[in-house]
């Protein structure tokens, strides 16, 4: 299953193109919102926790940067995924 990841700062930000832009290649989202700045992202950690062998987790350019920081990061990320 494909899920789709989105992090926007506010309820008030505009997440609409995010939404159809992965809404039209996944069977899920997932939408947090929560400040780029903050290093804590509970929904993108449960949503690690739950991927399933299979699983494809997929985060737009935006989300991506602000919740993968560094290459340490990404791999503890990649390191997570189900076998």
């Amino acid at each position: 299953m494909k899920i789709g990841y989105i992090r926007v700062s506010t309820e008030e930000q505009n997440h609409d193109r995010q939404i159809d832009s992965l809404g039209a290649i996944c069977e899920k989202l997932h939408i947090e919102y929560i400040s780029a700045v903050s290093r804590k992202h509970p929904k993108f950690e449960k949503l690690l926790r739950s991927l399933k062998s299979g699983d494809t987790m997929v985060v737009n350019d935006h989300a991506e940067g602000c919740v993968i920081r560094d290459e340490a990061e990404k791999a503890r990320v990649m390191l997570s995924r189900p076998s």
